[in-house]
C-alpha cells in the first residue's frame, strides 16, 4: 500500500497534554481557594455551600487532571491515498533587481579550471 501519514490526525503533543491538565487542576484548586474564603466571610445556608465545594472540589480537580486528551485521533498510523494528493506545478519565480543569469560573472571572477 502507498500512503503517506496524514499529519491533521496526530495527537496533540505529551507536554502540550501536560500543560493542559496542569492549568485545569490550577483553576480548579483557585476555585477551591475562593470557596474556603467565601466560606469564612459569608454566614448563613451559603457558607455550607461553599464549605461543601471546598470539600468536593479536590476531587474533581485530581479526576480532571489525570483525564488524558480527549481528542483519540489515529496517530501517524492513519495513512492519506497518494493519488488523493495532488501537488501544485512548480513556477520558477521570476528574478529579482539584484539576481544575474547564471551564465553571467561579475567582473574579476574566472571558473575554477583558469589559471592566468
Amino acid at each position: 500500500m502507498t500512503g503517506v501519514p496524514s499529519i491533521t490526525s496526530a495527537r496533540e503533543s505529551r507536554t502540550l497534554d501536560r500543560q493542559t491538565r496542569s492549568r485545569r487542576y490550577m483553576l480548579t484548586m483557585g476555585v477551591r481557594m475562593v470557596c474556603f474564603a467565601l466560606a469564612i466571610i459569608v454566614s448563613g445556608p451559603w457558607r455550607w455551600a461553599f464549605v461543601v465545594g471546598a470539600v468536593v472540589l479536590p476531587y474533581f480537580a485530581v479526576v480532571l487532571a489525570n483525564v488524558a486528551s480527549t481528542r483519540r485521533g489515529p496517530g501517524i498510523d492513519e495513512v492519506v491515498d497518494v493519488r488523493a494528493i495532488e501537488a501544485a506545478p512548480y513556477v520558477v519565480p521570476p528574478p529579482g533587481p539584484g539576481d544575474r543569469p547564471s551564465g553571467d560573472r561579475p567582473s574579476g571572477d574566472r571558473p575554477s579550471g583558469d589559471h592566468r
